[in-house]
């Protein structure tokens, strides 16, 4: 399944759409070209070419350091200590940095070459994804045993895992990728890797499984990846195998009011909440293609995505409401989570939040977790 987040036929209709650069979509066609344009000057990126290896010392090896964890004053040669919120400028981020910049790039090219038609962009895009996964010199083993490592403390945890949410975004570009047959090589290539990827994140009781049952964003998100990388390569009986997991694990951290209290309880807990929220909608929306509904399911203490919804709803409407920790003055652009629930729990009062934040801004923004929202399904009718 080529095509894992949106449909083909939702790209073709988009596609037609940019084409006829009608109303709106003038905007949006020209802002694809802006957007692509920037892109095609970035990368390509590659772990080998880093100045630090991973403890293996094999340099295809993916490493990074936890960002909130910085050097402790009294003991500045002992372990170092956690800060939540505050990222560590010092810490090791090349290979971090490197898959961010790959995917949004990656995302930028295929989304500008497939809608405007303009094969250079995608030829870019291929290049770029051949550098990463699949050139035998260059490429990242797909595995992340070193992810979000701790000086003094851990070579790597299971935590790093989150860091593949730049992948995602390779996972939604293949789809654009693949209506070219120049690019079947590479698009092959990177669904291998992330196959491989998927069966690492599936070993018992390995980084995979730790992740899953860690109990906020990072259990939620590690669900939705394998789940990406399990549709992508057609294993429907992966996706089927993880949804107890999410009824056991993911759909209990809300509770009965909507709120997600493991959030509420950082440093940056508006943006937690947010955040933890959006790989539900992944979870839901992989499920839903194999014809299991969880979008209105509800937990043992009443908690479900519509409670949560409505518990945002009132700081998405006036962040000033928040009553939490926010150590960051973070501007609240129209959610991924709100542009879905609209849709899927039939509630017009999220898309209308949504078109307020996004009143004035731009069309084409890199939001997370698959780029501008103009192009995914509910912003426009068609």
């Amino acid at each position: 399944m080529d095509f894992v987040w949106i449909t083909k036929e939702h790209a073709q209709a988009v596609r037609s759409k940019v084409r006829s650069k009608q109303g709106e979509w003038e905007e949006v066609a020209f802002e694809l070209r802006r957007w692509g344009e920037a892109a095609m000057s970035q990368g390509p990126w590659s772990v080998t070419w880093s100045s630090k290896r991973a403890p293996s010392g094999d340099p295809h090896d993916y490493l990074s350091e936890a960002p909130y964890f910085w050097p402790d004053p009294e003991h500045p040669e002992g372990p170092y200590i956690r800060r939540d919120g505050l990222v560590y400028p010092g810490r090791f981020n090349e290979h971090r940095k490197g898959l961010s910049d790959l995917g949004k790039t990656v995302l930028a090219l295929a989304s500008a070459g497939y809608y405007l038609e303009e094969e250079a962009y995608l030829d870019r895009a291929a290049y770029l994804l051949d550098v990463w996964f699949n050139d035998e010199a260059t490429r990242m083993n797909p595995h992340m045993r070193y992810g979000q490592a701790i000086y003094g403390i851990c070579e790597g945890r299971c935590i790093g895992i989150i860091e593949l949410e730049d992948a995602d975004k390779v996972v939604h570009s293949l789809g654009l990728l693949s209506e070219n047959k120049k690019y079947a090589g590479t698009v092959a290539g990177v669904k291998r890797w992330m196959n491989e990827m998927l069966d690492w994140l599936l070993e018992p009781d390995g980084f995979g499984w730790q992740e899953c049952h860690n109990g906020n964003n990072h259990a939620a998100w590690c669900i939705a990846h394998m789940m990406l990388f399990a549709a992508l390569n057609d294993r429907e009986d992966v996706v089927r195998s993880l949804v107890p997991l999410y009824k056991e694990e993911i759909l209990p951290q809300i509770e009965a009011d909507g709120s997600l209290p493991r959030e509420l309880t950082r440093t940056r807990s508006f943006h937690y909440s947010l955040f933890g929220l959006n790989p539900m909608v992944v979870i839901c929306e992989m499920a839903g293609r194999y014809g299991v509904d969880l979008w209105e399911l509800e937990n043992e203490k009443g908690g479900s995505l519509r409670k949560a919804a409505e518990y945002m709803l009132p700081a998405m409407v006036n962040p000033f409401t928040w009553k939490y920790p926010q150590i960051i003055d973070e501007k609240t652009d129209d959610s991924f989570f709100y542009q879905y629930a609209a849709q899927r729990l039939g509630e017009p009062r999220y898309a209308e939040v949504n078109r307020c934040r996004r009143e004035g801004y731009r069309y084409i923004r890199m939001q997370e977790p698959f780029g501008p929202l103009c192009l995914l399904e509910g912003t426009f009718e068609f």
